[in-house]
């Protein structure tokens, strides 16, 4: 589907991106270089956590969404949590250590600090994240209009715990 297609239902379309983009059910290795090429995984302490964690998930063979499932949260916010791009809660490190036999406890606790949020520029090179782009700001005012609508006039920001 492509985003010009979109027109009748930008919300739709969007969801359609997001789960297309994130399905991974045939992912089942990754590469190394994906990590190293990562503008802010250049501290080695990080990139070796990624590269355990995503080791441990393809020992598991399970994709981000078999482990989202169990665990109770969104695909992306699994994968999130692999590349440390987010902070895992203590509910969610139970579950994961539930069904990620693989994990150390120090993963679990390296994942349970709030990861370093920096704008990464090589990113939007990636052909995936160029069309999500594509599609955000075909569908900006639709989405604009529906946060708007949820939560006033209010700017969505990140919430920090």
């Amino acid at each position: 589907m492509s985003v010009l297609h979109c027109v009748g239902a930008p919300l739709r379309c969007t969801k359609y991106l997001l789960n297309s983009l994130t399905d991974d059910k045939d992912l089942t290795s990754f590469d190394m270089d994906d990590i190293a090429s990562d503008s802010h995984s250049t501290h080695p302490a990080r990139r070796a956590l990624i590269y355990r964690l995503l080791k441990a998930k393809e020992q598991s063979g399970m994709s981000f969404s078999d482990i989202a499932t169990y665990c109770g949260i969104t695909n992306v916010y699994c994968a999130q949590l692999f590349h440390n791009q987010a902070q895992l809660r203590p509910r969610t490190a139970r579950r994961l250590l539930q069904v990620m036999p693989h994990l150390t406890q120090k993963d679990i606790l390296d994942m349970s600090k709030p990861p370093l949020r920096v704008h990464d520029s090589i990113i939007q090179q990636e052909p995936h994240i160029n069309t999500l782009q594509q599609a955000m700001m075909h569908n900006g005012n639709a989405l604009k209009g529906t946060c708007k609508h949820s939560k006033g006039n209010r700017i969505m920001l990140f919430k920090r715990v």
